[in-house]
């Protein structure tokens, strides 16, 4: 049995861009056997012509199809980045550079290099900012305190944590907390 067409998607970043995406391959008809962050497993070939609406529907939905390989590769290292992200830190023993290698057969030198020249940063800037979005979003819950969420997240001390937010945010976690205007960024746009 051939093995299913993949097409690969850039800025599927949550459970409702899998639905997203899945309502528009069923509205073209288009036969797909699974839909994940990034991906879509298709049953059989698709002609060009669907192709490009499906690409044009994906764009109206803030979705891209994805080509080249460095791209292809670095909308990977996203969603494993995110999934680790969102996985909790008992998935997180595992030095991330490791982690990585062993996903993509490829040294972490090679993909730091070109994860940094498509993304624009590096890998492991991208993951703390990540992590800084999902700790804006515990802090909207008051019952979590500023330690559960740094064990949540794997960071080594709230404390770490709490550098780490006011860098990249510019606010304490405090601070941010009391604000309720304070806008999170959406994943696709880290």
């Amino acid at each position: 049995m051939d093995q299913p067409k993949l097409l690969h998607i850039r800025n599927m970043v949550c459970p409702r861009c899998i639905e997203s995406v899945q309502r528009i391959l069923t509205s073209l008809e288009v036969p797909f056997s699974s839909v994940r962050l990034g991906e879509v497993a298709l049953i059989s070939p698709i002609e060009p012509e669907k192709k490009q609406q499906l690409s044009q529907n994906l764009q109206t939905a803030g979705f891209s199809l994805l080509s080249a390989r460095e791209e292809i590769l670095t909308e990977g290292i996203k969603t494993v980045l995110i999934e680790l992200c969102d996985s909790g830190p008992s998935n997180r023993k595992q030095k991330l550079s490791i982690l990585l290698q062993d996903q993509f057969h490829m040294s972490y030198s090679r993909l730091s290099a070109l994860f940094s020249e498509t993304a624009g940063l590096t890998i492991e800037s991208y993951f703390i900012r990540l992590r800084i979005e999902k700790a804006r979003e515990y802090l909207s819950y008051p019952d979590l305190t500023i330690k559960e969420i740094a064990d949540k997240l794997g960071f080594s001390s709230p404390a770490h944590l709490a550098s780490a937010f006011k860098k990249t945010t510019g606010m304490t976690m405090t601070a941010y907390r009391k604000n309720t205007d304070a806008n999170r960024l959406p994943l696709d746009s880290i």
